[in-house]
C-alpha cells in the first residue's frame, strides 16, 4: 500500500589503457521516497527516505576472436542517512565472460555478488546485445535489466524497459539501529530516446 517515488543519477567514465584494455568506472546514486499510511516497522510510519551509492570499477579486457572478460568491484553504501556509518557498507563484485558471435549478436555469461544486509546474495546473469532486425534490437543484463528498442526514425528510438533488483538499506533511527529494509522491484516502463545532436 506504499507509494514510492525515486530518482537515479549515473556517471560513467571508461579509461582506455590500450586498444584491448579499459578501466571501467561508474558511480550511481539511487533515491527512494516511500510514503505509507501503514507503520513500516512498529512506530516507523514513514515516510522513509532511502539512499544508495554504488561504485563499479575494474577491468574490461578484450581477448582474441571477439571475446572479452569483465572483472568489477562494486562496493555500496545503502542507508536512510540517519547515521550508522560503516554498517551501511556492502561489498559487491561482478565477473563476466563475453563473446561477439557476429556484428549483430554479442552474448555474455557471469555472476553478480553482493553482501546484502540479509546475507550473501549471488545472481547469475546473461548479457545480451542482439540486433534482431534493422529496426529492432534487444540489450541488457538479464535478469537485472533489459531493453527492447524500436528505431522509429533517424533520431527517435522507442521501446520497453525492464529493471528488477533486490537491494537492502540499513535503518539507523532508534530503536531500529540494527534493522534494515529490503526493496524488491520489477519495474516495467515505456521509453523514448531522441538524439538532439550527432554523437
Amino acid at each position: 500500500k506504499a507509494k514510492e517515488t525515486g530518482s537515479f543519477v549515473g556517471i560513467t567514465l571508461p579509461v582506455p589503457i590500450t586498444k584491448k584494455t579499459i578501466i571501467y568506472n561508474s558511480l550511481n546514486y539511487f533515491y527512494f521516497h516511500v510514503d505509507s499510511d501503514t507503520a513500516v516497522a512498529g512506530s516507523i510510519s514513514g515516510p522513509l527516505n532511502l539512499h544508495g551509492f554504488i561504485l563499479r570499477t575494474g577491468l574490461v579486457q578484450r581477448l582474441d576472436n571477439g571475446q572479452s572478460i569483465q572483472l568489477l568491484l562494486s562496493p555500496r553504501i545503502m542507508t536512510d542517512m540517519n547515521g550508522g556509518g560503516f554498517d551501511n557498507f556492502q561489498f559487491g563484485a561482478m565477473a563476466m565472460y563475453e563473446k561477439k558471435f557476429s556484428d549483430k549478436l554479442t552474448r555474455g555469461f557471469g555472476a553478480m555478488f553482493n553482501q546484502e544486509s540479509f546475507g550473501p546474495y549471488m545472481v547469475p546473469v546473461v548479457n545480451l546485445n542482439w540486433q534482431v532486425s534493422e529496426k529492432v534490437s534487444i540489450s541488457g543484463m538479464l535478469p537485472v535489466y533489459a531493453k527492447i528498442k524500436y528505431k522509429a526514425g533517424e533520431k527517435l528510438t522507442v521501446g520497453i524497459s525492464h529493471f528488477g533488483l533486490t537491494t537492502s538499506f540499513g535503518l539507523n533511527e532508534a530503536p531500529f539501529e540494527d534493522d534494515y529494509i529490503e526493496r524488491q522491484s520489477i519495474d516495467l516502463a515505456l521509453f523514448g530516446n531522441y538524439k538532439v545532436a550527432k554523437n
